[in-house]
């Protein structure tokens, strides 16, 4: 019984290594999430928050709405506790702006936030009712064009982190042309908030894999539950060029060097992802995805 147990470890080992090496290599996909990097993303650091709206005699209940709602808005974006960020309103005729720093430094302390942000200049324009809206009993779809502008504020280094002028559109369905302020309020803030939560975007990235390569389909699954480092290490085996110079050894370093310029993209490491990348395209220059990889890389370092 041992040696026929022996055998037949044998031939299955064997017919491992023939189905690895005749495997055909296949694409598979890693999604991700990123920040478009013109976009702004407030980081307080562990300091206090606080939203503060500036506004007009006629506007003080849609303002107070908006701020208000902001601030909820960003507490459950960041995990934070209900009530943890304050929300305030001041007349615009009693705010001096941003050269002011005595009266900002009176605010911080009033609302014992080190990083103020600050919905000012709100325009509401005429609305139009949208063509492609309904007009049944649940009432009809209207346009309104809208700006504002969204200010971060630094309190303790007196400095404005950001700021940004919106011109948009917001569409809603009503049963009057008159919104009711706490639903535009809400709205609003929705916009608000994104100006300050940074805009993220999936990307779906090309990983290449042999299915019947037990070993590469794990460092596939280590690589899509985001442990680049240890499929680096795995796949780094695969890269020097082969002294087999087969075409499928060829073709297979390529792959390699192909998801480790993948991995090092998502680690961060946006020059070295290229030069693997590269690595990849020279070891096999048929690699389309590589060839592809280096469009990419090259695309998000011009935008």
């Amino acid at each position: 019984m041992r040696k026929h147990g022996f055998t037949l470890v044998c031939l299955i080992v064997l017919f491992g290594w023939i189905t690895a090496g005749c495997a055909v290599v296949q694409e598979t996909y890693i999604n991700t999430e990123v920040m478009n990097k013109n976009s702004y993303y407030l980081e307080p650091g562990g300091k206090n928050v606080a939203f503060f709206g500036v506004y007009e005699a006629e506007d003080s209940v849609l303002v107070s709405r908006l701020i208000q709602s902001s601030a909820n808005i960003f507490e459950k974006e960041r995990g934070l506790d209900s009530g943890s960020v304050s929300a305030f309103t001041v007349t615009a005729e009693d705010f001096p702006g941003f050269s002011d720093t005595l009266y900002l430094e009176s605010l911080m302390v009033e609302s014992a936030s080190e990083i103020m942000v600050f919905v000012t200049d709100l325009k509401l324009f005429s609305y139009s009712q949208n063509p492609n809206g309904l007009t049944n009993g649940d009432g009809i779809v209207i346009d309104l064009p809208y700006a504002v502008t969204i200010s971060c504020y630094d309190g303790l280094k007196d400095t404005l982190l950001y700021q940004k002028r919106m011109n948009d559109v917001l569409t809603a369905r009503t049963k009057t042309t008159n919104i009711p302020a706490e639903i535009l309020g809400r709205e609003l803030a929705r916009r608000v908030s994104t100006q300050v939560s940074g805009k993220w975007e999936g990307r779906t990235w090309p990983l290449m894999w042999y299915p019947d390569d037990p070993l590469w389909v794990q460092t596939i699954g280590k690589a899509k539950a985001f442990k680049f480092q240890e499929a680096i290490k795995e796949w780094m085996k695969y890269y020097a060029e082969p002294e087999n110079k087969s075409e499928k050894a060829r073709e297979k370093c390529a792959c390699a060097a192909h998801n480790i310029a993948v991995c090092c993209e998502l680690s961060g490491e946006r020059e070295l992802a290229k030069e693997w990348a590269k690595y990849a395209v020279a070891m096999y220059p048929s690699l389309d995805a590589a060839k592809r990889l280096v469009r990419r890389l090259n695309y998000l370092d011009g935008n």
